[in-house]
């Protein structure tokens, strides 16, 4: 699907400005260049409550749109002139620049592109790649998890029974998808086509959260409510592992570069290390507020994480856990949440709370990126954020129940 729609009857293309502005799109009043106009969605199918795969549901994309263009310092400038009318249309007005321009040498600067998920209020949370080349994510309020292909078709699989949250997903070893589900206290298995398997945790109230694919070929999750990291094998048994706190609050886990799982604490504001023999070491992160919330491998092999309450991101060497960087986002109240590691060599990562995308050098220079969406509180909330196989990050939105995606440098 195209990235910025042509439309019947639309008036002609403004030129651009002598400043290097991008020019408006014709039309009856003309829209400023830095806004597309947006698709009509395409009639959706939804699946039902049996949990059998339902055919892909095509949903158009809306689009965001691109920054301003560049000028000849590569810094944003303004738009350009605007556009003739073509036929029946009236002049389209000049282009605008974008603030959140960024100069590149290879092009134009970022676009974003949204997709809307066919159930309303389903609250998208977690997003991964699956091993079927699609994208795979978790509906934290309706019970279901989505797939999306590369291309923006958007199929649901509702989980068996109610009230189950799923939280996080990955890819297992076994050539399916694995997830948590925080209320009904289980562990999840869907097959690239659809079909869905349960789990219990032996702990009948440990809110499973975060879970990723160990070295050892089994599945690790972290127990956010009671203190332990778990581990399930590919035909579902489960070992629990009690951390040296019952009330840490695990959230996040990763596979790290030295063979062990990496995971942060919540309330206790650590980072743990777990070999997948059970051994258990704990580091203390130093700070104001921190909350680490998510955590991953950088392309420099270190681990990055977010600190949600102290509006920064952390970095340590995992052959030196004790030393710590922090880098704080100019942003006031950004509460980043999801990080990843980008195919650009850099780690995004989103702000729940800034309404942005954003991502970091492995030197901790930030970049921001604004979503114009406005949610259930006034922003996007975007959530989750990871690298997809078309070379793009792709993200949920919490707050818009859209699934985005943004093309990096």
């Amino acid at each position: 699907m195209p990235d910025t729609p042509v439309l019947p009857g639309s008036g002609g293309a403004g030129s651009g400005g002598l400043d290097g502005g991008a020019g408006g799109i014709g039309g009856t009043t003309g829209l400023d260049g830095s806004e597309p106009p947006k698709q009509d969605t395409a009639p959706i199918t939804s699946c039902d409550d049996s949990g059998a795969p339902c055919d892909a549901s095509i949903q158009a994309p809306d689009v965001t749109g691109m920054g301003g263009a560049l000028g000849n310092d590569g810094s944003p400038v303004s738009g350009g002139g605007s556009g003739g009318g073509g036929t029946g249309g009236g002049n389209g007005t000049g282009g605008s620049s974008s603030p959140d321009a960024r100069p590149r040498s290879d092009g134009p600067p970022y676009a974003i592109t949204e997709y809307s998920i066919p159930t309303t209020g389903s609250e998208p949370w977690v997003i991964t790649v699956g091993p079927d080349g699609n994208l795979w994510f978790t509906e934290h309020s309706s019970d279901k998890i989505g797939r999306i292909t590369p291309d923006g078709d958007i199929t649901e699989f509702s989980v068996p029974g109610r009230s189950s949250t799923p939280d996080t997903i990955t890819a297992g070893p076994d050539g399916n998808l694995w997830f948590t589900e925080y209320e009904s206290n289980q562990i999840g298995r869907i097959t690239p086509d659809g079909q869905i398997s349960e789990f219990p945790t032996p702990s009948s109230t440990s809110r499973p959260t975060g879970i990723t694919a160990g070295p050892d070929g089994n599945l690790w999750f972290t127990e956010y409510n009671s203190g332990r990291i778990g581990r399930i094998t590919p035909t579902g048994s489960i070992t629990e592992f009690p951390l040296p706190s019952s009330s840490c609050q695990p959230s996040r886990i990763v596979a790290g570069p030295d063979g062990n799982l990496w995971f942060v604490e919540r309330s206790s504001n650590r980072i743990g290390r777990i070999s997948t023999s059970g051994v258990i070491t704990e580091y203390s992160i130093s700070g104001y507020s921190v909350g680490p919330y998510d955590v991953t491998v950088g392309p420099d092999g270190n681990i990055w994480f977010t600190q949600m309450d102290g509006g920064r991101i952390g970095r340590l060497d995992p052959s030196d856990a004790r030393s710590m960087s922090a880098f704080s986002i100019p942003t006031t109240g950004s509460d980043p949440a999801g990080i990843a590691p980008g195919p650009d060599g850099n780690i995004w990562f989103t702000e729940r709370g800034g309404n942005k995308i954003a991502f970091i050098t492995p030197n901790g220079d930030i970049s921001e990126f604004s979503l114009s969406a406005s949610g259930r509180t006034g922003g996007a909330e975007p959530q989750s954020i990871v690298a997809g196989p078309d070379g793009n990050m792709w993200f949920t939105e919490a707050g818009t129940n859209k699934i985005g995606r943004i093309v990096p440098y």
